[in-house]
């Protein structure tokens, strides 16, 4: 009964493929062969432990981040995190401020990796964090560099609901937003995670050209003064170009969904 319970599990998450990341439950039951009965109940399960997550209204499931963490362990010595992680020390040892990897998974953003600041008033953010694509400077870049009909549909999907005072929740200020990221090269948030904090976030590129992760740095919002985010941004800015070129010297493996 366990192991055809397991099977059952294993089925629904690998009815998700890329095409089709997003399903109901007609749509899974079609592709598993599952009652909806039982499907609904092995869903609730999944969702709990983080393998789906469901929409706003219930009505579609995507793959959870519990799956990303996961894929991260099944990555050998040589990775983005590895070859980032010198580079992020470095410029968090110059700058005194958090450092932080992120890559898009589905409608969120995940950190993969950091290094922490060394004021005593810092931002923290444990690897394996979640955060939509809408909040915070990280968030966006990604979603700025999505491609063009993806990140149409992400835009008109997304849920922006707010975390803290400064999220943006008007579909209108984001995508003006968004359209500036690529024409700027680099991204600034105020208090939109956490009350009082500041974030500033550019891109990290492949040798390819593709945007593999976000390179951003976060602390107090006194702190983050105009000219204390434009010293950051040089300090990222030349640290994600030596990422991009290390990373192409590894065969480019990367974690970015």
């Amino acid at each position: 009964m366990l192991v055809k319970s397991l099977e059952k599990a294993l089925r629904i998450l690998l009815s998700f493929e890329s095409h089709r990341k997003s399903q109901t439950l007609l749509d899974i039951s079609k592709h598993t062969s599952i009652p909806l009965t039982s499907l609904y109940r092995f869903l609730g399960t999944l969702e709990k432990h983080g393998f789906v997550k469901a929409d706003a209204g219930g009505k579609s499931y995507q793959l959870g981040p519990a799956l990303f963490r996961l894929g991260m362990l099944s990555y050998d010595s040589v990775d983005l995190r590895e070859v980032a992680k010198a580079e992020m020390e470095r410029v968090a040892g110059i700058t005194g401020e958090s450092i932080f990897l992120t890559v898009r998974d589905g409608s969120n953003s995940v950190c993969i990796e950091s290094a922490e600041g060394k004021h005593r008033v810092r931002l923290t953010q444990r690897i394996g964090a979640v955060l939509p694509l809408h909040a915070g400077a990280a968030a966006r870049v990604l979603l700025a560099y999505m491609p063009e009909p993806e990140r149409q549909n992400m835009l008109k999907t997304l849920e922006l609901r707010a975390l803290g005072p400064g999220t943006i929740t008007r579909r209108t200020v984001l995508e003006k937003k968004i359209r500036a990221i690529p024409r700027r090269g680099f991204d600034v948030s105020r208090e939109e995670v956490d009350a009082g904090s500041c974030g500033v976030a550019l891109p990290v590129f492949s040798a390819k050209g593709e945007v593999v992760a976000a390179l951003a740095s976060g602390g107090p919002i006194y702190r983050f003064t105009d000219k204390k985010i434009r010293q950051l941004v040089d300090r990222l800015s030349k640290a994600s170009q030596i990422i991009g070129k290390n990373l192409g010297l590894t065969g480019e493996r990367v974690l970015s969904k």
